[in-house]
């Protein structure tokens, strides 16, 4: 059977039979050569494990101000420090660990904040 040169958009190595048109899977399930773009792998959990800061952007969007973030998150088992930056309009907020961050992450999101763990930790 005829097998396209290139796969199609949305999938990985061809696998005759399987159930994704010819596909074995989906290509998100699949992680590039160079560990980046869509074929990463790399879920939520995955690309902020260990990290210990939380980030709420569009602060003043949502509604809030940086004072009311921080009082907000800074009551929050394992709070250790708050940084809000005006050019971005964003509010870090740091934490003991990362189990304390993703606590917050829960608590602030049942609270109607968006908010997630940040891509980085916050340096004091």
């Amino acid at each position: 059977s005829f097998q396209p040169a290139v796969p199609p958009r949305g999938y990985g190595p061809a696998y005759p039979g399987s159930g994704y048109g010819g596909y074995e899977r989906p290509y998100y399930e699949y992680r590039s050569h160079d560990g980046y773009g869509p074929g990463q792998g790399h879920d939520r959990h995955d690309r902020h494990e260990g990290v210990d800061t939380v980030a709420v952007l569009r602060v003043k969007e949502q509604g809030y101000d940086d004072a009311s973030i921080r009082d907000m998150f800074g009551r929050f088992p394992g709070f250790t420090l708050s940084q809000y930056n005006d050019r971005i309009d964003a509010c870090f907020i740091k934490y003991e660990d990362h189990n304390a961050a993703q606590k917050a992450v829960a608590a602030g999101t049942h609270a109607g904040v968006r908010v997630d763990l940040a891509q980085r930790a916050l340096r004091p």
